[in-house]
Formats: C-alpha cells, structure tokens, sequence
C-alpha cells in the first residue's frame, strides 16, 4: 500500500454583517505526498557469457506522487431565532498532481522500461451547508458538504459528499448522549487527484454516552459501525467498533 503524507492549512476572515450575521471567507491549502515500492519481474539487458542478451530481472517499481488542493470558500452564518442557526459556504477548488514512476533493476542490468512522468490539474466545486439546533437539554444538527479528503484506502484524495445528521440529549445533571448517522461518497478519475479511479460509498452510525464525574474528568462509551461498499470493485466490507474512554480536560493557559 501506498505511505501517504498530508499537512494543510487554512486562513479565515469573519465579519458581522448583522448582530445575527457573520459572513466569512476562507482560503484553504493541502497537499499530499504518496510513495510506494513494489517488487517486481522487470525486463532489461542482462550479461551474458556471449555478451549481452534480453531478459527478466528482480527490480523494483517506485511510483511518488504530489496532490496540491487550493481552495476558495464565501459564505455567513445566520442566526434564524434564538434556537436555530444556519451556515452556507459555496466555493470551488483547483487541485495539481504530478506522478514519477520508476522501474530499477540493479547494475549491471539495463532496464528495458522507461520512467513515467505524468501531471494533470482540474477545476471543482467545494461547499457546505448546515444547521444547528440547541437549547438547554438538547442539541442537533444537519450537514451537507462537499470537498477534498483523504481516502480510505491507498488512492490519495477523493472528491468527497458527505451528508450527516446529529442529536444530543443531556439526560440528567451528569449523564448526556449523542447520536450521529452519516453517509459518504468518495469519487475520482484516476490522475487528477488520486492514483486510480476511486466510486466509494460509506455509511456510519455512532452512538455515545458521556457521564461527568467531575467537572473536568468524563467517562464515554461508544459504539461505531460502519459500511463500506466499493462500487469499482463491487466488494463491501462491515466493521463495528465499541470504544470506551476516559477524558480528563485542563487550561493550558489560565
């Protein structure tokens, strides 16, 4: 598989346009860096007792790639009434790849097989759209979004959407829980930003509770499954997680 690297950042601007508007303008920069090496059977030129003849040699078949993600947000978030808030950000992205694959066989050997350079760049769409509900005892929200991630497997980055829905209830005086759902769908022709051609769908469920034993130490259970089907090689995989956490929170700064 392949190791991948990524690091990024983000620049944001807010202003009040109203006591119940903030709009908001983000500038976002990722990039990935993805290397593997396989061993392989790799034709070349190999010495012989007559001089040199063709044939196969042990070598090794490098493929290093960069993914650059630029991207450009506009939006506000808007207070509706006490209860309910509503955020749009609507924007696009422009993202470079550049691929170096090597095929290394060891001297004296000549290899037969050339490197490849390859580099692609492309223009997309990036957003999100959500609302949030809160009172005293209880807390929602619904999101829809779409932008650049990491993926899954070995691929690199997708193009992913995400739609997702989250309730909280605070139960009694130190016991609350929480429930989110989520779906997923990763996508991408193979080059621009991933390695290959990637149609990933993803389905989650996340039910915790939170009991406070003291103002700074809580205790949490969680339960995770999580479905994941692979419509490029029609295959799905099923996974479930139960998590059991201890957290303690203090100032690092007081």
């Amino acid at each position: 598989s392949y190791d991948t690297k990524y690091h990024g950042v983000d620049f944001g601007l807010y202003h009040f346009l109203s006591a119940q508007t903030i709009g908001r303008l983000i500038l976002g920069f990722v990039t990935y860096d993805l290397s593997n090496s396989v061993d392989a059977l790799l034709p070349g030129i190999l010495p012989g007792p007559e001089g040199p003849i063709p044939g196969f040699a042990a070598g090794v078949v490098r493929d290093e790639s960069t993914i650059d993600n630029y991207s450009f947000t506009l939006g506000a978030s808007h207070a509706i009434t006490e209860l309910f808030t509503i955020l749009v950000d609507v924007g696009t992205r422009y993202t470079t790849s550049d691929r170096d694959q090597s095929f290394l066989v060891p001297p004296p050997i000549i290899s037969l097989t050339p490197d490849i350079e390859t580099d692609d760049d492309g223009w997309g769409t990036v957003g999100q759209v959500r609302i949030d509900y809160r009172d005293e005892r209880n807390s929602a929200s619904l999101t829809a979004y779409r932008d650049i991630s990491a993926a899954s497997g070995s691929y690199g980055a997708t193009e992913r959407t995400t739609v997702g829905i989250q309730a909280g209830r605070r139960l009694t005086e130190h016991l609350s829980g929480n429930i989110s759902l989520q779906y997923f769908w990763n996508e991408s022709d193979a080059g621009e930003i991933s390695l290959q051609e990637v149609d990933e769908e993803t389905f989650t469920i996340t039910p915790l509770l939170r009991y406070a034993i003291t103002d700074d130490l809580d205790l949490e259970t969680q339960y995770q499954y999580v479905r994941q089907d692979d419509n490029e090689y029609d295959t799905d995989a099923n996974r479930s997680l139960i998590f059991l956490r201890l957290v303690y929170e203090f100032p690092l700064l007081d």
